[in-house]
């Protein structure tokens, strides 16, 4: 009996590593295809972008003001991405359960 129970537990370590594994690589591409796109979507944006002159109008600065850097839309990305890998992996084995 304690030979099956020891099987039990490896087998579920197991298929536990393997979600573990494919959670990481699902949050390592996601976090990959978002830093290209956001360059990409920059890259754009910067290309296309013509400066209103006339709002200035003789408040002409010689510095240049870049915008902050905040986390927070990553991290709410992330979340957000966890929850729709862990919902998709719970429907997809309840689908598997119906077959």
């Amino acid at each position: 009996m304690k030979y099956e129970y020891g099987i039990i537990n490896s087998q579920i370590i197991w298929k536990v590593g393997i979600n573990l594994k494919k959670y990481i690589v699902f949050i390592i591409s996601f976090i990959l295809f978002y830093t290209v796109f956001q360059i990409l979507s920059g890259v754009i944006l910067t290309a296309f972008y013509t400066p209103d002159f006339s709002a200035i109008e003789g408040h002409l600065s010689h510095e240049v003001a870049f915008g902050e850097i905040h986390s927070i839309p990553l991290l709410v990305t992330l979340v957000v991405a966890t929850i729709s890998y862990l919902l998709s992996q719970k429907l997809y084995k309840n689908h598997n359960d119906l077959n």
